[in-house]
């Protein structure tokens, strides 16, 4: 299909990348919770972007993919749909893909669609849906271009998860019609 094509090609352009898998479980050591952790068991200060973008430069790398969502539902962007986040003054992402774009490698980024155990359990699939859409929206419009988007468990969406990820699918595509969107 023209998708696939499109997909094949702008994944051969990038070869050689990174995938930066930094969060919540960084500190707290468990990578699929049952519960969130508290806030102050995150230590805004200790995450190091300006490092990561290095690195994939100095290993010639062409693009970085961060974790910005993972089980926790705790997210290194100061979203505006939870209090589940770094601080304002904190923001992870603009700090990454700033340094991204400061050593000349793509960013991209990676968010949990499933398996959220802040949010999700508080909401039915229909709030949930919006959620998720209104948070990748944030991630896709104040952050410049994004040459990858991967979205992870998109099974877990509810019982009208295929249509639902269609309808995110179109959301994404209109947003940012290059970036490459990996369900």
């Amino acid at each position: 299909t023209k998708d696939a094509s499109r997909i094949w090609r702008v994944s051969e352009k990038l070869q050689y990348g990174m995938f930066i898998h930094y969060g919540m479980s960084t500190y707290t050591g468990i990578e699929i919770p049952r519960t969130p952790a508290p806030l102050a068991d995150f230590p805004v200060d200790k995450a190091e972007p300006e490092q990561w973008a290095r690195v994939a430069k100095e290993a010639g790398m062409k693009y970085a993919v961060l974790t910005t969502k993972h089980c926790y539902g705790h997210c290194l962007w100061p979203s505006k749909y939870t209090d589940y986040r770094v601080p304002d003054d904190h923001d992870i992402v603009r700090r990454f893909v700033d340094a991204c774009r400061h050593e000349g490698i793509k960013p991209g980024f990676y968010y949990l669609l499933g398996w959220d155990c802040e949010h999700q359990p508080k909401m039915n699939p229909v709030q949930y849906e919006k959620f998720v859409n209104d948070q990748l929206a944030e991630l896709l419009t104040n952050y410049g271009p994004s040459v990858e988007l991967w979205l992870d468990i998109s099974w877990d969406l509810g019982p009208d998860c295929q249509a639902a990820l269609q309808r995110l699918y179109d959301h994404l595509h209109k947003l940012q019609p290059d970036c490459l969107v990996m369900f």
